[in-house]
């Protein structure tokens, strides 16, 4: 015999199935949503000229989760190396940026290095502080929208409450099991009492396409943090140009304070190393999507606002 859930069991009789099953839903839905945001994050930025030990995508990986980057010189292995910090001896400049470093790295190399002072810190933000934080915000943001929309569609068939007999509650659950599976018929055994059986049903309104706009407009919210071109095409034929200029400012103000950070570290490690790095936002012009859809647009027979 089963044990019971003593309080739990009142709300899910069946062993519980229906809650683990929804959690697993919110889990795989938040986890889909947070790897892209963050493979998104890390791959807005493209170098030149990068020492080739050093991959581009784990530097950005540490710097979106750590917020600061040790760009040094091990003259050990004669080579560059770009690590996150992982402590310093506390003396720092008139600034309050660390004179002597240590960093560490991932997994079971045991790479460790103290005491470094000529290097580079490259940061993330002005303040060096990690995007991963707001990025969790921003899926669990979009996991909620997404997952509203699955209950709220299948809402339109689902009865809210059931109501039967203790001695028919397993032949209703697996009646039940195939109304949900989309069964052409549903089967029932000579004892099962259609009068002894009541639905309570919601009418749930069908707010999904609603919930739907929503979720382009906080995915349109996270590419603006991101500093990444985004227009909402809703309504693109009355989108004038000067829209379209307001509406990147704010991409455009994210995409510096990112931006700059990076080239003023590349200048730093070039003119001590006589290297010759670049970096570059890797970004879509939307201003040039916008001007062809606009003369697709017109051609189709779709007139704009005139500015």
């Amino acid at each position: 015999m089963r044990k019971k859930n003593k309080v739990s069991d009142i709300f899910f009789p069946f062993g519980n199935y229906e809650f683990r099953e929804g959690i697993t839903d919110d889990a795989i839905a938040f986890t889909d949503f947070l790897i892209q945001f963050i493979e998104i994050a890390i791959c807005r930025f493209e170098y030149e000229n990068l020492p080739e030990e050093i991959n581009c995508y784990d530097l950005e990986r540490y710097l979106f989760d750590r917020g600061r980057v040790i760009f040094f010189r091990d003259e050990v292995v004669d080579k560059f190396v770009a690590l996150p910090m992982s402590g310093f001896d506390g003396r720092r400049d008139k600034y309050g940026h660390p004179i002597s470093v240590n960093v560490k790295g991932d997994g079971d190399s045991n790479y460790y290095v103290q005491g470094i002072k000529d290097f580079v810190e490259i940061f993330n933000t002005p303040t060096a502080t990690p995007s991963i934080i707001q990025v969790i915000d921003f899926a669990k943001h979009m996991y909620e929208i997404d997952r509203s929309i699955d209950v709220n569609v299948a809402a339109q068939k689902t009865p809210l409450l059931l109501k039967c007999e203790q001695t028919q509650r397993l032949t209703l659950k697996n009646a039940y099991m195939q109304y949900a599976g989309n069964m052409p018929v549903i089967y029932a055994d000579k004892n099962f009492d259609p009068n002894a059986l009541s639905v309570l049903r919601t009418d749930a309104p069908f707010v999904a396409p609603g919930l739907y706009n929503l979720k382009v407009q906080i995915m349109n919210e996270y590419l603006t943090y991101l500093g990444i071109s985004n227009v909402n095409y809703q309504k693109k034929e009355r989108m004038l140009s000067d829209e379209v200029n307001r509406g990147l400012g704010g991409v455009m103000a994210n995409r510096h304070r990112y931006l700059l950070m990076r080239q003023r570290a590349v200048d730093q490690i070039n003119k001590k190393w006589g290297l010759n790095i670049k970096v570059a936002f890797n970004d879509v012009d939307v201003s040039d999507i916008m001007i062809n859809e606009r003369e697709e647009s017109l051609e189709e027979g779709v007139e704009f606002e005139n500015e």
